[in-house]
């Protein structure tokens, strides 16, 4: 996502895109810590966001299709 479409506030902008690379990449460890960061570091709307993200991700990790 370029950093002008990104609806996070400047500062935890880049941790919010690099933590939904690493989500795509598939390394949830990585993205958990950047979205902390991001909840931590930033607005409330950011927490809310990074908390979306979390709660997305793991909606569609504990619904894959079987196998």
């Amino acid at each position: 996502m370029a950093a002008m479409d990104s609806p996070f506030s400047p500062p935890v902008r880049a941790a919010a895109d690099a933590a939904l690379a690493a989500l795509g990449d598939g390394r949830t460890g990585d993205a958990a810590q950047l979205l902390t960061a991001v909840a931590q570091e930033g607005t409330w709307r950011d927490a809310v966001m990074a908390a979306e993200i979390v709660l997305a991700a793991h909606h569609t990790n504990n619904h894959k299709p079987a196998a």
